[in-house]
């Protein structure tokens, strides 16, 4: 065997897509061999399952798995960490029922193991001769040695690949989860406190109930209500914030209620105030012991009646949205 089919294997290595990886792997190894049919498998947890597979009706092998407890080739040669040649008509190893939907049957199977670095077997690679002669396949003994070289290059850049691609999916993931937690969008803890308030967080995030949410300035009150707002059944409807305590009590009036035109020197149109405007969603007030008396009597009404009268407005309107976060 020249050197060009190990070149091509080492090649592999810069290959850091497993899918576009494990396709040419086998697809160099059927070539070695003067086969058509051929599949990867590597073992997840109690199964083997076909990564990769070429050959006629391939679409029907590649994504099949064999649970570990049903005798084949492949969980043969996994378990035992050894190469095989099968005649798959006199083997009873060979699981036949799996080649029950395919038009052309094995004839002769060739199945090498894939290894780790830690020598530990992970996969296999089968290389299957369909012809009813049995002679593509070359079983001369150093020539599969040979194969066996190369598919150990191969099976250590496959199993990078995967790694990496495992690896890079894990880092994405924990990038989102930062980014949440930069945002102010995460409560983390795990003390049982923390618990004992998560728990809470839970069970009025299924009612309707307005809710009071107190505590220390940095404590976390808004991380809270967002967090009954993201686990209700108010997710996917406006999330709106009002601090109280940051504008004067008239505009304050004609944010939360809205205003109709003309209902003072500027009000040119009408405007819904936060209330409306968060209508099946929920409504965080910041500060609202800031509030003036007078408009927290107002408040109550929406809270008990859903009752919202825009400033200008004779007409009460009736508001769906009931469950009113609040925060003092």
């Amino acid at each position: 065997m020249d050197n060009k089919p190990f070149a091509l294997f080492k090649s592999f290595s810069e290959e850091l897509d497993p899918s576009e990886l494990q396709r040419k792997f086998l697809h160099a190894l059927l070539k070695l061999q003067n086969v058509e049919r051929g599949s990867i498998w590597i073992k997840k947890g109690n199964k083997y399952r076909c990564i990769e597979s070429a050959g006629r009706q391939c679409e029907k092998i590649k994504g099949a798995e064999i649970d570990e407890k049903q005798q084949s080739i492949v969980g043969w040669v996994i378990e035992n960490a050894s190469m095989t040649i099968s005649n798959p008509n006199k083997d009873p190893r060979h699981y036949k029922e799996f080649e029950e939907n395919l038009t052309v049957k094995s004839s002769l199977l060739l199945c090498f193991p894939l290894f780790l670095k830690s020598n530990k077997v992970y996969g296999a690679v089968q290389l299957i001769d369909t012809s009813p002669s049995k002679d593509r396949i070359n079983l001369d003994k150093a020539y599969l040695y040979h194969i066996q070289d190369l598919i150990n290059i191969g099976s250590l850049a496959l199993s990078n690949a995967i790694l990496f691609s495992k690896q890079q999916k894990e880092t994405r993931a924990l990038k989102n989860v930062l980014q949440e937690i930069r945002n102010g969008g995460v409560l983390i803890g795990h003390s049982p406190s923390f618990h004992s308030c998560m728990e809470v967080i839970r069970s009025y995030a299924i009612t309707d109930y307005p809710v009071m949410i107190t505590g220390e300035s940095g404590t976390g009150k808004e991380l809270v209500s967002h967090e009954i707002h993201g686990l209700g059944t108010r997710r996917d409807k406006p999330f709106l914030v009002q601090n109280c305590s940051a504008i004067p009590e008239n505009l304050l009036e004609s944010e939360l209620f809205g205003y109709k035109k003309g209902a003072f020197s500027g009000a040119v149109k009408d405007k819904i105030g936060l209330f409306e405007a968060a209508e099946g969603g929920t409504v965080f007030l910041d500060e609202i012991g800031d509030m003036p008396m007078n408009l927290q009597a107002r408040i109550l009404r929406v809270i008990q009646n859903s009752e919202i009268k825009p400033l200008g407005e004779t007409k009460v309107k009736k508001n769906r949205h009931k469950g009113n976060i609040r925060n003092q």
